[in-house]
């Protein structure tokens, strides 16, 4: 099962989970010694949760500006902290970088499952 560190935190801190690898480059603060996917063998296996905002194309450029200060808010020093408490690390990004994730980040799960002869067992 995959899932974000912040909705399985209080599941794994009360020993009802048991992580056995992160999905990230570096180990979570909040999890020390859950090793990473690369630590325990499977390469190139870094995925994240991320949450996208798009509207409408030809969306007027005054509310795409609105709607980019609002959100960046979101990621500034008491609100970093706060869900770095949780697990999570937020990371802003403009449209230009948001774009080529829809498209790449399917595509890097299936190299690496193929990479690693990752098969379904039932």
């Amino acid at each position: 099962m995959f899932d974000a560190v912040p909705s399985l935190l209080s599941q794994l801190q009360a020993g009802k989970l048991r992580p056995l690898a992160a999905a990230s480059s570096i180990r979570n603060s909040l999890l020390p010694n859950v090793p990473t996917f690369d630590e325990v063998g499977i390469k190139g296996m870094e995925a994240s949760i991320w949450y996208g905002i798009v509207g409408p194309a030809g969306l007027p450029q005054p509310i795409v500006q609105k709607l980019n200060a609002a959100l960046l808010k979101c990621g500034d020093a008491g609100r970093a902290a706060a869900f770095a408490k949780q697990g999570a690390l937020p990371c802003m990004a403009r449209r230009r970088t948001l774009r080529p994730s829809c498209a790449t980040t399917p595509r890097a799960g299936a190299r690496v499952v193929r990479k690693n002869n990752i098969k379904l067992e039932q």
